[in-house]
């Protein structure tokens, strides 16, 4: 071989191995230096650009997603703020509502925190504060207003070159306020004031239900809902335009390609998609304190406390360094799943075990995994959509007792509303479905049974949520003698609800022969499933 020959062929197998190292050894990608989580209140999937409204009204996030991953179902694990963002920090299921981070479960800011990131957090919502625990792991934590300016955000993404950051950015302009929708700027409200339609089928729906009611409001409720939707779209847009703000300063400070921002939300809205949960009483209710029964104010118009599709399916968009471009995951993921996500991202451990999957391999090899099954829960209800779109949703003992609530389960694919319950024809698949709603609720850390501050109980009832049966307090039966707990739970002509708390006051008592007979035959008989399981909890069976 002449020695050319043996230069060339040299020069090729550098060449050769240097690509071979590039895609085996090199092709990690590299870390990102900055997380950025982008939290929008309140905030409909389908309400936007990247996953298909008719209107443009998020440019930004349609961007977001085109440069990285777009997860086209997603959920949330509740339909209001505090229980979703407990399981969103802690990446943990919750076997009730919360309004606290427990002690003892890490925070993904502190994770951050330890692995030597300087963390801010910057939170339109009261809720998520101090005193609820949701300043842990932050250096710098502060509470804004919706609408409001976003210097300090800018200024804090802008300074962070040469460090290390995790940000946390909880906006909330689509969260209904007392006037309803739409920003307080006349120059922001564009949609509130064209002309709105509503999703086909809707207008047929809501007709028939005013008149099944004997509603005498329907065309200028009508009117009014449309005039909301326009407003709910120009709150989207505003927001979309602070996200831009943020990229922008990213940009500006070289930082926005070593930036991972992830897109999500705490819960979608029900923009009067269905009727309220007890319309009955509702009917009466508002009766009674003067108004008349409109569409407006029997239907479902915020969120809190039921798990439609609308109040579950949110946004979630991830950019990253090696991710992407215009990546589309059709599974069904969830919240719970974006600790893992940028723990792994950031090739940091996990304190303790999390229950949600890292979602890196699938945006990295987009396909369908039969093993995901999604979790939302409620007071009223928990829910799980398996990986061919069907949903059930089962009562809990608050909702069989207080509302009625039976057993339901919708093929999302066809009936993306929900309106055919076809729970009866499928009993196999309630049951199937039913065993992983209780597994995800037996790994949930305990739900929170505690008395509202006034300071706290002003907060949730300005965000709406002490009105409408999202959140109450339960009645203290611990001094009451186990006999009339007994007598109490067997009364059928009490309302569930009085029997239910009765039997679950029995809970941990000590009971003689007679008093656990009586309760063993109880527990035989009783209709209302809530009662039953509640006694034999009691019983220990």
């Amino acid at each position: 071989m002449t020695r050319s020959l043996v230069a060339a062929f040299t020069l090729v197998s550098g060449l050769v191995f240097g690509l071979l190292a590039a895609t085996s050894c090199g092709a990690e990608p590299a870390k990102p230096d900055h997380v950025v989580l982008i939290v929008v209140d309140t905030l409909r999937a389908d309400r936007t650009t990247p996953y298909g409204h008719s209107r443009d009204t998020s440019p930004t996030l349609a961007r977001i997603a085109k440069e990285g991953v777009l997860f086209e179902n997603a959920v949330s694990q509740s339909s209001w703020t505090s229980p979703s963002m407990v399981s969103l920090m802690t990446g943990k299921y919750l076997a009730g509502e919360r309004l606290t981070i427990p002690d003892e479960a890490p925070t993904l800011a502190e994770s951050f925190q330890r692995a030597g990131y300087e963390t801010a957090a910057f939170i339109c919502n009261d809720i998520l504060s101090e005193k609820t625990k949701f300043s842990r792991g932050f250096d710098v934590f502060e509470q804004l207003e919706p609408y409001s300016d976003d210097a300090r955000i800018v200024q804090w993404l802008e300074s962070a070159k040469g460090k290390r950051t995790f940000t946390w950015i909880h906006l909330a302009e689509p969260h209904d306020v007392e006037t309803r929708y739409g920003p307080p700027s006349e120059a922001d409200q564009r949609y509130m004031k064209g002309d709105n339609e509503l999703p086909p089928g809707r207008v047929d729906f809501l007709r028939q239900f005013a008149s099944e009611r004997k509603l005498d409001d329907f065309e200028p409720s009508v009117e009014r809902i449309k005039r909301e939707h326009g407003g709910y779209d120009d709150d989207v847009a505003y927001a979309d335009r602070r996200i831009a703000n943020y990229v922008a300063a990213l940009e500006r400070a070289g930082l926005y390609g070593a930036t991972a921002i992830m897109i999500a939300a705490d819960h979608g809205e029900g923009l009067w998609t269905r009727e309220a949960y007890d319309v009955g009483y509702r009917q009466q209710h508002v009766t009674k304190g003067g108004e008349q029964p409109t569409l407006l104010n029997l239907l479902m118009g915020t969120h809190g406390n039921q798990v439609y599709r609308e109040l579950v399916h949110v946004p979630l968009i991830l950019k990253a360094p090696g991710l992407g471009p215009e990546t589309v995951v059709k599974s069904w993921v969830e919240n719970l799943d974006i600790v893992p996500t940028l723990f792994e991202l950031c090739d940091l451990p996990a304190a303790t075990a999390l229950h949600g999957k890292s979602l890196v391999a699938l945006a990295r090899a987009p396909g369908s995994d039969p093993t995901r099954k999604v979790f939302s829960m409620t007071r009223y209800c928990s829910s799980v959509i398996d990986e061919h779109g069907l949903q059930l949703i089962l009562p809990t003992p608050d909702g069989e007792c207080r509302l009625g609530l039976v057993t339901e389960l919708y093929d999302l694919r066809k009936d993306p509303e929900s309106r055919t319950n076809l729970a009866a024809a499928k009993p196999d698949v309630v049951a199937a479905l039913t065993k992983v709603v209780e597994e995800r609720l037996a790994l949930g850390l305990p739900g929170e049974e505690q008395q509202l501050t006034p300071e706290l109980r002003a907060v949730m009832q300005g965000l709406g949520y002490t009105d409408n049966g999202i959140v109450d307090e339960r009645p203290d039966l611990a001094g009451q003698p186990t006999d009339e707990l007994i007598t109490a739970a067997a009364n059928d002509k009490l309302p569930c609800v009085a029997r239910f708390e009765a039997a679950r006051a029995l809970t941990g008592r000590t009971f003689d022969d007679a008093q656990r007979a009586k309760l063993t035959e109880l527990a035989g008989k009783v209709d209302a499933v809530a009662v039953r399981n509640a006694l034999r909890k009691a019983l220990g069976l």
